[in-house]
């Protein structure tokens, strides 16, 4: 047999064969075969629990795609409902408006309707419409009259009867009085 030579450090070294029983080696390798087996074992759990894990991630992906699907006719809505809030903060802003504008108008029919004072006009300035409302029941109720609703004037002795449209003022019951009693005389 050739000498078979082995570096050790800086040096060369014979090699020597060693012989080794047979019941050494068969248990060396029942040794390692458990070994194996129990490598096996734990890489097969390390599988499973990789695979559930990998299980639940393609679960994820597939639950966000489904979202995404989802969120895009929300997306849609969200606009939707900026556009809706801007039209209605600009309806609420018009009707403000109009509001100030009747309530104005209604101020100005009643001081027109009922002929009111300036410093009582300014009272109504501050308010609502309902208040409006009550203001029109009070001064109808404590006998307010509408201005083209006076009262034809009362005939009194002392006062004429104005005439008809256009026409001349009727004399007063004490001239036809005078009159009479200086035609009489």
């Amino acid at each position: 047999m050739a000498d078979l030579f082995v570096k050790e450090g800086d040096n060369f070294v014979p090699y020597t064969v060693k012989v080794v029983p047979e019941s050494d080696l068969l248990a060396a390798k029942g040794g390692l075969e458990s070994q194996i087996s129990t490598l096996k074992a734990e890489v097969e759990d390390a599988k499973k629990s990789s695979d559930q894990h990998y299980q639940r991630a393609l679960k994820g992906e597939a639950d966000a795609t489904a979202l995404k699907t989802e969120l895009e006719p929300l997306k849609v809505e969200a606009a939707k409902v900026t556009q809706l809030t801007t039209d209605l903060q600009a309806a609420t802003t018009g009707r403000t408006e109009m509001e100030t504008r009747l309530l104005g108008v209604r101020r100005l029919e009643l001081v027109g309707k009922f002929k009111l004072p300036t410093e009582k006009a300014k009272e109504l300035d501050n308010l609502s419409a309902s208040q409006l409302d009550e203001v029109e029941k009070t001064l109808t109720t404590f006998g307010a009259v509408p201005a083209g609703d006076q009262p034809p004037t009362r005939r009194s002795f002392d006062t004429g009867v104005p005439g008809g449209p256009g026409g001349p003022e009727q004399p007063r019951g004490r001239d036809l009085i005078k009159e009479g009693l200086r035609s009489s005389s």
